[in-house]
């Protein structure tokens, strides 16, 4: 689902009354909000929604991936790496300083689907992604993967973004979009 308007007061409260009921129905929430003061900063938003992803699993980079099959997926020894990369912690795998950056990018992207999809598994979750007009480049590459979690884990993914900055990947995905005017004047102030 996603919220798109002019004014993001509204679409943001909006958003949080709706994870608030999902909340006390006991849906698991993981959220993470673009800045644009980080639009430059590679992976800010999927470092945020990492965090939370961690705190609500109660794990660690560290902990041993679920591995789906076998054999493992290519690289999967280098998750914790590359969740340690994204979380700005040092690495202590001297391999992941050696890959290319499009490998690095592969397994920084396969690591945190992983962890996204071992955190989604237990029960109803709600991924709140606020104001992706802000989301930095490497970030929406792993955000685009994560949506496919959609088809197979009870995730509803709840997205906001500005009127005419609607990310190019989405635009090509099934999403209903729920298009939302801006307050007038009297309106914002008794929302306020």
């Amino acid at each position: 689902i996603a919220l798109v308007g002019t004014a993001g007061i509204g679409k943001s409260r909006m958003a949080h009354e709706f994870v608030g009921v999902l909340r006390q129905k006991d849906w698991q929430v993981l959220e993470a909000e673009c800045n644009p003061l980080e639009q430059a900063v590679p992976y800010a938003l999927l470092k945020k929604l990492l965090q939370s992803a961690l705190q609500a699993g109660n794990i660690t980079p560290a902990d041993q991936p679920l591995l789906p099959e076998d054999p493992a997926p290519a690289h999967s020894d280098l998750w914790p790496a590359a969740l340690c990369s994204v979380l700005d912690q040092p690495v202590h795998d001297p391999r992941w300083h050696d890959l290319e950056p499009l490998l690095r990018r592969r397994v920084i992207i396969d690591a945190v689907r992983n962890t996204i999809d071992k955190v989604t598994s237990t029960r109803p979750t709600i991924l709140l992604l606020e104001d992706l007009h802000w989301i930095d480049g490497q970030s929406e590459t792993a955000i685009e993967a994560l949506m496919s979690l959609t088809a197979t884990r009870p995730l509803l993914v709840l997205l906001t973004w500005r009127t005419g900055d609607t990310p190019e990947w989405l635009a090509r995905l099934d999403v209903r979009r729920i298009w939302l005017r801006s307050l007038d004047t009297s309106s914002a102030n008794a929302l306020l």
